[in-house]
């Protein structure tokens, strides 16, 4: 529980996932920062729209767990599995 799934109800563990930040709505809590066991996330420099430091993806190594996307106070995190991923690996399990 906690992964995202699919359709079928299957945890996509192993998939590649992106992380999206939406910087205006975020407050730079640090909430995400704490939680991502990937240490994917880091504070800004910048600032956003309405003077907070907001979060950024430090590197691409999302797992998918949505931990931080969960614990978000301001729903500022969504992730999301790359189509990418699933074709290879479609292709893959032709083979």
């Amino acid at each position: 529980m906690g992964f995202l799934e699919d359709a079928q109800g299957e945890i996509l563990v192993g998939k590649r996932f992106s992380v999206k930040i939406a910087k205006n709505r975020c407050k730079g809590c640090g909430l995400c920062i704490d939680v991502c066991s990937q240490k994917n996330l880091i504070l800004s420099k910048s600032f956003n729209a309405s003077g907070y430091h907001f979060i950024e993806v430090s590197s691409n190594s999302c797992k998918g767990c949505k931990k931080c996307s969960i614990i978000c106070p301001d729903a500022a995190i969504e992730i999301f599995l790359e189509e990418n991923s699933i074709q290879s690996q479609q292709k893959k399990e032709e083979k």
